[in-house]
């Protein structure tokens, strides 16, 4: 039993309220809060009552404590990166990335001093991926290609995503290893980067393409979910955050967490979104002990995670109205990422099976299809509760004003990526053209 004292309590239950010390039992709720003599005398009684454990007191040292906060969304399996993966968001060239991922590699005993891969790691699922890339800090404004990884290793596979997670760059040996070739199409949703001959240059654009290489990393990666979720935890935790998301979970974590889950390795709350693409209707079949609004060994799910669109600073987000002229040509608008009436069944599943349904939207046209297939999902549902289901709009950035009163009244809730005008405001700009709000009128956005 813990008492904790001399803080700056914030309940968050009024503008002025607050409290002296608060009583925390043995099974981490709160059991008291009050007075400091109040909180010891109930203390003592708890004791004389339930044979509570002694009583351990904490100096806050004039610290503030308050409630837990709640993630509105993110993804907690790419916490791993932060402990697995070269960081890159430092990177202002090219020669900044092959020397970033050489040195992180040699650090590891994965690359020799020349440079090429050690023998005992060629091809036991050693496999060197840099993150944080923002091609837009780069010289060369744009990401880097096989021919400038293979500058790292020609041996070794070699991974780059990029900060927004909808793009990234792999070396020769990825691409062999992930079966991309010239002979590989371009999926519904994404795109390859070709050299003059057609052959792949290891650019992949969205998720659609991503995928043989990120299905390749999650079968041959020597990667225990289990031995970093304490550092992915404590992460969270040190922001403050006690309940957390992963907003776009594949079958393959599914199975992760639900192992730590049943082992008691959580110490915040998971909910999780399996997202379109995986075999959604398998994992909740599979792991329906979790499909419940109670958190079972503090996980459960919340629903389906669909994406429409990719990212305005990647250009790859679906507008109604042309990006400024690029490597794209004039009057290029971005695009959808999935089949549209793919998307609508895997929504009209959720509202029939009484699920939530993210969906990740960035441009006012993915907005748009969003919305049509919320609409039309409502009138085709057979579950007399699917207007208590609250969709979710993810990100939402170029949502214009009659979209915001289309949600209200489909009872769609927005979810605003605000963090992108402090990281990419200038991108934006240069992207969609300096613009400004333009009123009420139907149509409008702001660029």
């Amino acid at each position: 039993m813990d008492l904790y004292v001399n803080a700056r309590f914030l309940p968050m239950t009024g503008e002025h309220d607050t409290f002296e010390a608060m009583l925390v039992g043995d099974d981490g709720t709160i059991a008291f809060t009050g007075s400091l003599e109040q909180a010891r005398d109930r203390a003592a009684q708890l004791r004389r009552t339930a044979s509570g454990s002694p009583v351990r007191q904490i100096d806050c040292e004039g610290h503030c404590v308050m409630p837990g906060l709640i993630d509105p969304h993110s993804h907690f399996s790419g916490a791993t990166q932060y402990f697995t993966a070269a960081d890159l968001s430092d990177a202002r060239s090219f020669d900044d990335v092959t020397r970033l991922l050489t040195d992180f590699a040699r650090r590891r005993g994965w690359l020799t001093a020349t440079d090429e891969a050690a023998p005992a790691h060629a091809d036991d699922g050693v496999i060197l991926i840099g993150v944080g890339l923002d091609d837009t800090h780069l010289d060369e404004h744009r990401m880097p290609d096989r021919v400038v990884l293979d500058r790292v290793s020609a041996t070794l596979p070699v991974v780059v995503n990029h900060v927004s997670g909808h793009n990234l760059a792999c070396n020769t040996r990825m691409l062999q290893l992930a079966g991309v070739t010239a002979d590989t199409p371009d999926p519904t949703g994404g795109r390859y980067l070709r050299e003059a001959d057609g052959a792949p240059d290891g650019r992949c654009v969205e998720p659609p393409a991503m995928s043989p290489v990120f299905t390749y990393i999650q079968s041959h990666q020597r990667l225990d979910m289990h031995a970093l979720v304490g550092d992915m935890q404590d992460l969270y935790a040190s922001h403050g955050i006690t309940t957390v998301q992963d907003g776009a979970t594949t079958a393959h974590d599914v199975a992760a967490f639900a192992d730590i889950a049943d082992h008691g390795g959580f110490r915040v709350d998971l909910v999780s979104y399996p997202m379109f693409g995986e075999d959604v209707d398998g994992v909740f079949r599979e792991f329906a002990r979790y499909d419940s609004a109670a958190y079972h060994g503090g996980f459960r799910f919340g629903g389906r995670k669909l994406l429409m669109d990719g990212s305005p600073q990647a250009r790859t987000a679906w507008l109604t109205e042309p990006y400024t002229t690029g490597p794209e040509g004039a009057g290029y608008r971005g695009h959808a990422t999935v089949d549209l009436e793919a998307a609508y069944r895997f929504a009209l599943a959720a509202f029939d099976e009484g699920h939530q349904l993210l969906c990740h939207c960035n441009g006012d046209a993915a907005s748009d299809a969003y919305l049509d297939l919320v609409e039309r999902a409502l009138r085709e549902s057979t579950n007399p509760h699917r207007h208590e289901l609250r969709p979710v709009m993810v990100h939402c950035q170029f949502a214009r004003r009659d979209q915001y009163e289309r949600m209200r009244t489909l009872g769609v809730i927005p979810s605003i990526f605000v963090a992108h005008t402090w990281y990419w405001g200038d991108t934006h700009i240069a992207n969609m053209g300096m613009g400004a709000c333009l009123g009420n009128q139907p149509g409008a956005r702001c660029a």
